[in-house]
């Protein structure tokens, strides 16, 4: 293994230790590339505001290039761009807060553009966001899009009142807000639009052994047809 003597450590290690040079006769630097990461250091540490300026002044002038390399760079590695957008985020809360408010205000029309295609993608997160206002302002509590998802997942994302399966379901409350109700995820239940706005300020508990006075969930639209069939199929035997 080739080797070579670093004339700042005065080391002598592998020549991969060294970085590239055409202009010397071996082809290496004569420092090897821990002292060059060192004396780099110690030299943007002398004068911070000069190494600064001279990044910045390099940023600026192959700005096209350096942004496709990290464009290029964030879809190749999803996860560590994300990752490290995450932690500069908490790092750097009221900056970025700052930063976001300045470009909103700059981009108007970029911004109403994007929220309204957000919005139209996202209508369950809207419909949360809106409830969570209204709980807000009445202190009532806060209830995450995951707890949301977990009370339909549990009573199988379906009207509880009339079992309709066919129809988008809302977020109700069994005790409503108007009344004192909390906005947490036992106070809630998935009704359908018609069901929620018959229901209004009345306080139903149509879960399994709730207040309506049922003890199975109820049956959907394709089990109520089933079991009309089965009853005629019955009736035509006798």
């Amino acid at each position: 293994m080739k080797t070579k003597r670093c004339t700042r450590c005065k080391i002598i290690k592998p020549i991969d230790s060294f970085y590239k040079n055409n202009k010397s006769k071996d082809g290496k630097y004569c420092q090897c590339k821990q002292c060059c990461s060192e004396k780099s250091k110690e030299k943007y540490y002398s004068d911070v505001g000069s190494a600064r300026a001279k990044i910045r002044k390099y940023y600026y002038a192959h700005r096209e290039e350096n942004v496709k390399r990290v464009m290029e760079w964030s879809k190749k590695n999803p996860k560590k761009h994300n990752a490290y957008i995450d932690a500069w985020h908490k790092k750097h809360r009221e900056k970025g807060l700052r930063a976001s408010k300045k470009w909103r205000q700059n981009n108007k029309d970029k911004e109403r553009e994007k929220t309204r295609r957000w919005r139209a993608a996202n209508p369950e997160k809207v419909r949360l966001q809106v409830e969570n206002r209204r709980a807000r302002k009445l202190g009532a509590g806060h209830v995450s899009s995951k707890q949301w998802r977990e009370v339909l997942e549990k009573y199988g994302d379906v009207c509880l009142c009339c079992g309709n399966a066919d129809k988008p379901v809302t977020m109700d409350h069994i005790i409503p807000l108007s009344v004192g109700g909390k906005h947490h995820k036992d106070n809630l239940q998935p009704l359908c639009l018609s069901c929620n706005s018959s229901k209004h300020t009345k306080t139903i508990d149509y879960r399994p052994g709730g207040s309506n006075g049922k003890t199975e969930p109820p049956k959907t639209t394709f089990q109520n047809k089933r079991s009309n069939t089965e009853d005629q199929k019955d009736q035509e035997g006798n």
